[in-house]
């Protein structure tokens, strides 16, 4: 018989970030700190694109603002994707994979249904990928 995955490897790997921006995605509570910043923007009205001051503002980054927002805003445009952001806290902080997903339908769920469509699925995919490799090549 085969077997794959965690089987063939007699459990599962542990990823060892030593990086300081990604420990600071890795060391965030899902409950506590993700759930804060999803209601902060809500109540920002949902903006898409942060300049500096927003996405210190949105993110609460007291240390290294500059530097994480740099590490975002890879074609140095003086914007970031919010959705990439947002993604990198869930994908990366403390948490169950249920909550995750939970919070990533909230994110991507434009038409309020509990249910992502096609075109939200590939938009969360997207900025979950391009977050994550941002912040592990920082």
């Amino acid at each position: 018989p085969f077997a794959m995955g965690n089987k063939v490897f007699g459990g599962a790997r542990a990823v060892v970030v030593t990086d300081a921006i990604a420990l600071h995605y890795t060391t965030s509570d899902l409950r506590k700190d993700v759930s804060a910043i999803l209601g902060v923007w809500h109540t920002c009205g949902l903006p898409l694109k942060l300049n500096p001051a927003e996405f210190q503002e949105l993110f609460g980054l007291v240390v290294d603002a500059e530097i994480h927002f740099e590490t975002f805003d890879t074609n140095s445009d003086g914007c970031v994707d919010v959705f990439e952001v947002l993604m990198v806290y869930i994908a990366l902080a403390k948490g169950d994979f249920e909550e995750k997903l939970r919070c990533a339908v909230s994110v991507f769920d434009f038409g309020g249904t509990n249910d992502l469509g096609y075109d939200e699925v590939a938009l969360l995919l997207a900025a979950t990928t391009r977050g994550v490799h941002k912040v592990l090549s920082a």
